[in-house]
């Protein structure tokens, strides 16, 4: 259903009727006052004027009379065409509404008009998004409780430190087990032709695999070639999966002189700096719970219509987007178009609230002048390098791009305006 919002606004050259719906749709009906209609026919005459000749006149010295005689027609054109834009322009003065973009105005008419009575006109244009002013103070989030460091967990940290540094043995008389490494081939059980993983490596654990994967492989060997469902897809696609290396591994002893080896003085020290770091990233995780929230904070204390053109472009954007992932996932034309189409209102909503936080993001930016730097650019760029190995060899070209740039600084602008929201935020009790 379109919901529409009517209002009136003039001034002493027009009264202009305003229809406000969906999408940032506006109709404006305008009345231009007699005495506008008469200055706007001299603005006329005067700029045909400056655009013709005649026999004895130089050029933008005929007089009005003999431009009427002759170029009358030429004068009606342009007269109403300096109504319209009259028109508009009265009407962002009254208002501060915009067209969102040059190509926004869908219809501009002169109804009827008399030099002497006044003008009716009909101008429809797309208006720039209305982005309401956040206070940030105005925002409710919950609190969200730091969890406690168990002492199991450092020590399942200090096996992962030994398993970094552990001797890997070539694994061919058992099957694979927890704790191995494995290297597989996965592909689309309907599609071969379609590969999720070519030689790729895996530790065999809770936190490396899919429940799903996991359960698929161990107990099976080297050479081996399974079937599995992949439940974390939607929908659920067939898998096979090939065995083509396993590894165990041979842990270290966990001794000071390992301790040193891992850069602490001794066991001790480890597990301390271990508990530094699990600590650190407990309070990073409070972090990203509380930036969760302020989105849907946002968005109910401040929603807004977008413009139905750039949603529109937007909607198709990740209609496209979502197809092809639905195809790599083995689904035929018509069944990923089918699974489209039951997701089109979930597609929607999702286009809408993202388009209106990333202008109330761009608005947030200006409004507490939020900045990041080259340098915190560069910063994040490198540790996400080192968080993923497998990229160390294309680091220059990742760091040289300025794709990768732009990506990095708008996630970190991101961040940050989540961040101050955070910070002015109301707190409430999550309970």
């Amino acid at each position: 259903m379109v919901s529409t919002n009517q209002s009136e606004v003039s001034n002493q050259h027009v009264k202009i009727s305003l229809q406000k719906e969906d999408g940032c749709l506006v109709k404006l009906d305008v009345h231009m006052f007699p005495e506008t209609t008469k200055a706007t026919y001299q603005e006329a005459i005067k700029a045909v004027a400056k655009e013709v000749s005649l026999p004895g006149f130089r050029k933008g010295k005929v007089p009005p009379a003999m431009i009427l005689q002759n170029f009358k027609a030429h004068v009606e054109r342009e007269w109403r065409d300096i109504m319209l834009n009259r028109g508009l322009r009265e009407f962002i003065d009254l208002t501060k509404i915009v067209p969102f973009n040059k190509e926004s105005v869908h219809k501009a008419v002169v109804q009827n008009a008399a030099v002497e009575e006044g003008a009716d006109l009909l101008i429809q244009f797309e208006s720039a998004p209305e982005i309401p002013k956040v206070d940030p103070a105005a925002l409710r989030i919950h609190q969200v409780k730091k969890r406690e460091i168990l002492p199991e967990e450092i020590e399942r940290s200090m096996t992962k430190v030994q398993t970094h540094y552990a001797e890997w043995i070539p694994v061919t008389d058992r099957a694979l087990q927890a704790g191995d490494s494995v290297v597989v081939d996965a592909a689309s059980a309907d599609n071969p032709d379609n590969l999720f993983y070519k030689d790729t490596s895996f530790t065999v654990d809770d936190e490396n695999m899919m429940p799903w994967f996991k359960q698929a492989i161990v107990g099976h060997h080297q050479g081996e070639t399974v079937e599995a469902e992949a439940a974390d897809q939607d929908p659920p696609i067939r898998v096979r999966i090939t065995l083509k290396e396993i590894k165990s591994p041979k842990l270290p002893e966990l001794n000071d002189e390992f301790a040193k080896k891992a850069g602490a003085e001794n066991l001790e020290d480890m597990r301390q700096k271990i508990r530094q770091q699990l600590d650190k990233h407990a309070e990073e995780e409070v972090q990203y719970a509380l930036r969760n929230q302020i989105g849907p904070a946002l968005l109910e204390k401040y929603s807004f219509n977008i413009p139905g053109s750039i949603a529109k472009q937007e909607i198709k954007r990740m209609i496209s987007q979502k197809t092809n992932e639905l195809k790599e996932q083995g689904l035929s034309g018509s069944a990923a178009n089918q699974k489209i189409e039951s997701m089109r209102e979930e597609l929607e909503k999702e286009c809408d609230e993202s388009l209106q936080l990333l202008f109330l993001e761009n608005e947030l930016v200006h409004q507490f002048n939020i900045q990041v730097t080259d340098d915190e650019v560069v910063r994040e760029l490198f540790s996400q390098i080192y968080k993923h190995p497998e990229a160390m060899q294309s680091a220059r070209d990742i760091l040289n791009s300025p794709e990768m740039h732009s990506r990095v600084r708008h996630m970190l602008t991101t961040q940050k305006v989540k961040d101050y929201l955070v910070e002015k935020a109301e707190k409430i009790d999550a309970s």
